[in-house]
């Protein structure tokens, strides 16, 4: 599993807008582990977006990031865990799909 994830990240680095597609479908994946892959995927990306949230919060406090620019890092950070969510309860996944991402990531 690890594997394919680093893959859906490589490959989305190109892609604009798919951000919020790949966690939806690295969580839908994990997912279909059953309870224990859902589990770890709720943990997983409660964690890395708890953490990176705080890392900009630091750095906003420093005066290296805007309070404008913590405000958008947030609300986007909100929006991913939404895509988290979609994929940990078996959404599709192309529901955040964007037209960047090539037709070899479909679900």
């Amino acid at each position: 599993m690890k594997a394919v994830t680093k893959q859906m990240v490589k490959d989305g680095k190109g892609a604009k807008g798919a951000d919020k597609y790949f966690h939806a479908k690295a969580n839908y994946k994990a997912a279909q582990h059953g309870p224990g892959g859902k589990a770890a995927a709720n943990h997983i990306s409660d964690v890395r977006e708890a953490y990176q949230t705080a890392f900009q919060k630091v750095k906003n406090k420093v005066g290296k990031v805007s309070d404008k620019g913590y405000d958008e890092y947030a609300a986007d950070s909100a929006k991913d865990q939404e895509a988290n969510r979609h994929g940990q309860n078996g959404g599709d996944p192309n529901r955040y799909r964007t037209k960047d991402i090539p037709d070899k990531h479909r679900k």
